[in-house]
Parts: structure tokens; sequence; C-alpha cells
């Protein structure tokens, strides 16, 4: 069976041959006449699996696109959810890293106005009084840690953020290449028949 259908098909891919090369003309136009016929010819599939069912029999004379067999579709649909899954844990990481920059902007501000709640009594005490022009207060150097902490902590998110969407462009770019939208259609061909 299986041979028959291979001896058909490499008749049919060498009458094709043979016609291409037999143009005279410059408008690669063929024709000719005759008949050849074929020893063997191997059938393969474009995607590898366990086959399901086969859609001829040695000897049945077949038409351009027709399908000789169905192959099970399982390895590739796996494929296809696990790279859906990879893309849903990037969008993850692009939600995680934007809220924890907003995070870290909260606590900024928080210890800002903590700073600057700590700061106004003295304002008020010291509005009358004249300091020394080299004196700093104590509280003045913690102030400025707070802040510039707090700073480093906002800064990290946003480079945490711009990690995780650079890895989120990155998936999705592999996600939608010529070879994974390829495998998609040629999945729902699969499942359609």
């Amino acid at each position: 069976m299986k041979s028959r259908i291979l001896k058909t098909i490499s008749m049919i891919v060498a009458i094709i041959f043979i016609l291409s090369a037999c143009s005279t003309e410059k408008t690669n136009t063929l024709s000719a006449s005759g008949t050849f016929s074929a020893i063997e010819t191997d059938i393969a599939s474009e995607i590898s699996g366990k086959v399901l069912e086969v859609g001829v029999n040695e000897g049945d004379e077949i038409k351009t696109g027709q399908t000789l067999f169905k192959v099970d579709a399982e390895i590739i649909q796996a494929q296809f959810d696990q790279a859906a899954a990879v893309v849903k844990a990037a969008e993850a990481a692009v939600d995680v890293a934007t809220k924890q920059a907003a995070s870290a902007d909260a606590q900024y501000q928080l210890v800002l106005q903590n700073a600057l709640l700590q700061e106004q009594p003295n304002k008020q005490e010291n509005w009358g009084t004249s300091a020394p022009e080299d004196y700093q207060p104590a509280w003045y150097f913690d102030k400025t840690e707070l802040i510039a902490a707090a700073q480093a902590g906002v800064k990290n998110a946003e480079e945490a953020l711009a990690t995780a969407l650079a890895d989120l462009e990155k998936e999705q770019k592999d996600a939608s290449s010529k070879d994974f939208i390829s495998t998609e259609n040629r999945l729902a061909v699969a499942q359609n028949e």
C-alpha cells in the first residue's frame, strides 16, 4: 500500500521534472508527452509524531493537497501550552515589578513626609534663634540617609521593572515567531480534520 502511494507520487514528481526540462521557449512554458514509472518514493510529515489515521490505500490515486495521513498533535499542543505559560509568567513578573516600584515610591514618600514632620517642630522652636554658621543638627544626617535609602529602593525597583519588561518583550518576540505561528496553524488544521 505504502509502496504504491510512493510510486504514484514519484511518477508525478518525475513528470513535472521532465516537463520542466523540455522547454525550448524563453517564457519558461513546457510541453512534452510520454510516460514514466517510479520504483519507490519516500513520504515524510513536516512534523514528527504518532500516525493516527492513514487516508489512502496502496494503489489509490492522490491529488495535490489530499490528506495522506493524520499525526497526533499532542506534542505540538504541549509545546504551545508551554510557550503560553512562559508568556503568562513573564507578564506576572512585569506586574510584580510594577507593584514593587509603586511600593518603593510610596515608601519614599512616607519617609520624606516623616522627615519633614520631624523637622517641623525644630523649625518652629528655633525660628527666633540664630544658629552658629558651622552647626548642623544630628537629625539632618538621619533624614538625608533615609531619603537616600528610599531613593535607592525606588531605583532598584525601577531596574527590576525594566528587566522584567525586557524579559517579557523577548518572550513575546520568541513566542510570536514564524515557526510558532506555523506550528499553531498546522495544529488548528490537524484538529479540524
